[in-house]
């Protein structure tokens, strides 16, 4: 797989309160793909999959679970271009921001131009209280490349189109002090309708796609974010999300996506001992509900809808500032010549918890169903980091 491109962008004010950006972007492919890759499950007395249990050692036609075969080369183009325009003005005694433009693109593989547009409205309120509010949208492409145009069958699908989303965002940010110190509240509002969807399997850690666009879909969800100054001098934050996607393939009716991750909450803290304030603590805690389990290859999606259990990982960090670079180095000898250095212990996922990431599936050897066995993430490590930066 090589690409090869060339691209120019440039940008011009013509005033103070208004920017013009253009690009292009020129892209030769080169893709080569030799698949041959089959699935066998076989043991003392047996084969999967089998139309009806065999007597061991009976002997019988040697079936394969599935096999995928491919022999592809294309050396297709890619141009895109885009542009856009922003502008600042005031709307009586508030702060508006204007944002609008569009990209282009066109594929010689599929022979697909796809259009782009996209705006963002933005006004600052002369309030006492320090508010932006944010209204976005626009229609958004995935264009395919070599994962997405391969099909089950191992060969390269040229009747593809790109995935299409169209979606809106409404947003806020809060800046405000709270006992003295600096916080900034973010929170974003979403909606997405999803078109020519590829849907895709998860075996194991590899995403596998179908080669099709045979489904459609939604997602919605808020995020929230507090960021600030929770230890007077470091910076901490909050954050936590709901989101739902959905996915409708082939018309069968709407089932969780692989991405529908659901509740998610995760905190960065740091603090400092005031006797010893460069040396530093944090702390990092998530917590996510488990994402579906997803199916094994080329089975029914609708038939395995369970999820995996949810993750949780803490994590633990110390740290010394020999030289702090937020502060002017006025060492001598050997530590004059550093801006920064920092030394850290990190303890990853402290307390041992083993969390899934995945799923590896298991046939039965009466039934031919599969069962899922959880694929284990790490557990607990530990790590030391010397940062430095030499003037």
């Amino acid at each position: 797989m090589k690409t090869y491109g060339a691209q120019f962008r440039t940008r011009f004010s013509p005033n103070v309160n208004t920017d013009i950006e253009l690009g292009f972007k020129y892209e030769k492919e080169n893709l080569k793909d030799l698949t041959n890759e089959w699935k066998l499950v076989d043991s003392a007395g047996y084969s999967l999959p089998h139309e009806e249990f065999i007597v061991p050692r009976d002997a019988g036609d040697l079936q394969l679970m599935y096999n995928i075969a491919g022999k592809n080369h294309i050396q297709p183009t890619r141009f895109s271009a885009y542009a856009q325009y922003s502008q600042k003005f005031f709307w009586g005694s508030s702060k508006v921001f204007l944002n609008a433009g569009a990209r282009v693109a066109h594929w010689s593989f599929n022979n697909e131009t796809i259009f782009s547009p996209r705006a963002q409205f933005a006004i600052k309120p002369d309030w006492d209280t320090d508010m932006l509010f944010r209204l976005s949208g626009g229609v958004y492409y995935q264009a395919p490349f070599y994962k997405e145009i391969k099909d089950l069958d191992g060969n390269f699908n040229s009747s593809i189109k790109s995935q299409r989303s169209i979606q809106a965002i409404l947003a806020n940010d809060y800046e405000f002090y709270m006992y003295d110190r600096p916080f900034k509240l973010t929170t974003e509002l979403y909606y997405k309708k999803m078109n020519d969807l590829i849907p895709y399997y998860m075996d194991n850690v590899r995403i596998r796609y179908t080669g099709k666009n045979n489904a459609s879909g939604y997602a919605y969800g808020i995020d929230t974010r507090l960021f600030g100054e929770f230890v007077p001098g470091v910076d901490s934050w909050l954050s936590a999300s709901y989101a739902r996607v959905f996915e409708n393939i082939d018309d069968k009716g709407n089932i969780a996506r692989p991405t529908d991750q659901r509740f998610r909450f995760a905190m960065f803290y740091q603090d400092y001992m005031p006797a010893f304030p460069q040396m530093r603590v944090n702390l990092t805690l998530t917590y996510a509900m488990g994402l579906p389990t997803g199916a094994p290859v080329l089975t029914d999606p609708y038939q395995y809808q369970k999820t995996l259990p949810s993750y949780k990982r803490v994590d633990l960090g110390l740290s010394y500032a020999f030289i702090d670079p937020k502060e002017k180095n006025t060492g001598y000898g050997f530590w004059g010549y550093f801006d920064e250095l920092t030394l850290g212990v990190q303890v990853f996922n402290a307390f041992n918890i083993r969390n899934t990431v995945a799923n590896q599936w298991i046939t039965d050897a009466n039934t031919n169903f599969m069962y899922p066995v959880p694929v284990r993430l790490t557990g607990r490590f530990f790590n030391v980091k010397l940062e430095f930066k030499i003037k």
